[in-house]
């Protein structure tokens, strides 16, 4: 072989593997792009997936899922305790939360008759004072006087997410104090709460609370709140846990 044929073959076989490494570059490409725009798809399908559960879990606003009817039909059995709280002469307390200044509302009803004893009545999720009437009337029966607040994101009071009861009670404790202040150091307080109200009221058992509360009633409160969002996700949606509710 000549040196001339020799230096072609040479050429051609260098020629030929540029165009091998380009083609292979050129599908490295797509495929670097292909992963990538995967990825960004997958990142805003997550984080709108996040979103959109942190407005339907967190955020303030009306929930589908959950009933806040007022409505007070003829077959329900706690009717008379739901209108009574309906058409009793509620007084309209205030109070300033414990962390972000924010202006909380509850309603106040006396006893008939004059008493120490004053029952504080936690609301569930998505609900508000509004929607404890019955458990309102219930006490009112018993002798108690009824402290109805508005949790922070819910009702009348500001805020604009829902703290499950942990921010919560330590504005419990605010209005624990202003019962006292206003019905006398001889006061005798009980905390109520159901669902959410449930798990703020033994998360406020847990804080130190003043001697004049003597007792707390919980009703089918949760461990936590993650446990609860993982609960719901599963049981509503039959989402995993992950990734979604660590958003």
């Amino acid at each position: 072989m000549t040196c001339d044929a020799y230096l072609q073959l040479i050429i051609k076989d260098i020629n030929h593997r540029e165009k091998e490494e380009r083609i292979v570059t050129k599908r490295k490409k797509h495929w670097l792009v292909g992963l990538l725009i995967a990825v960004v798809i997958i990142c805003i399908g997550i984080g709108g997936a996040g979103y959109y559960f942190y407005n339907m879990a967190v955020a303030r606003g009306k929930k589908g899922f959950v009933n806040t009817s007022l409505t007070i039909k003829k077959n329900d059995p706690n009717r008379t305790q739901k209108l009574w709280y309906k058409n009793a002469k509620k007084y309209t307390w205030h109070e300033m939360s414990a962390t972000g200044h924010l202006k909380l509302v509850a309603s106040y009803v006396p006893a008939s008759k004059k008493t120490n004893k004053t029952i504080v009545i936690a609301h569930g999720f998505g609900g508000s004072s509004a929607n404890m009437g019955a458990y309102a009337g219930l006490f009112h029966e018993l002798g108690y006087n009824v402290l109805l607040p508005d949790d922070r994101g819910n009702g009348r009071s500001q805020g604009n997410y829902i703290g499950y009861g942990w921010p919560d009670r330590l504005d419990y404790l605010k209005w624990i104090k202003q019962v006292i202040h206003k019905n006398g150091q001889q006061s005798e307080i009980t905390v109520f709460g159901t669902s959410m109200g449930g798990a703020t009221t033994m998360m406020v058992s847990g804080e130190k609370t003043p001697k004049q509360v003597k007792a707390f009633i919980e009703d089918c409160g949760y461990t936590s709140v993650y446990d609860e969002i993982v609960y719901q996700a599963k049981s509503m949606y039959n989402i995993p846990q992950y990734p979604l509710v660590p958003l």
